[in-house]
């Protein structure tokens, strides 16, 4: 025989748990189909040159920022921002938080930017 508080909670919990994942797919914002792909549509960067000064082997690492903005009115997709040979350099970056030597495929919201910091590793 059915038990009615075990269904009953049950349901509650079923109710519960549809209710999140609602709430939860409603938050993906689905850029991945909405990127513009018009081609005068550009990023711009707050500088085009990092200069590392005086870098000394014995205290620790030195680090620059540079911001890449979209100015447009659609987001962008940014296909690859990579160190040109790699980890091999002795430079590591990070961007908007991530750190790694090869991102692909980093979305930019419209009028939104990204972070992006370079350290010298000696």
């Amino acid at each position: 025989m059915y038990n009615y508080t075990n269904m009953r909670r049950f349901s509650i919990h079923f109710f519960i748990l549809t209710i999140i994942a609602s709430v939860m797919m409603q938050a993906c914002d689905g850029l991945d189909e909405n990127y513009s792909t018009n081609p005068t549509h550009r990023l711009s960067f707050s500088t085009d040159t990092l200069s590392f000064d005086t870098v000394f082997s014995t205290i620790g690492s030195a680090t620059k920022q540079f911001m890449i903005y979209n100015h447009n009115s659609d987001p962008l997709n940014i296909e690859s921002i990579m160190l040109a040979s790699g980890e091999a350099t002795g430079f590591r970056i990070n961007v908007d938080g991530r750190k790694g030597s090869n991102f692909n495929n980093v979305g930019i919201l419209a009028k939104d930017s990204l972070y992006v910091l370079v350290e010298v590793t000696v």
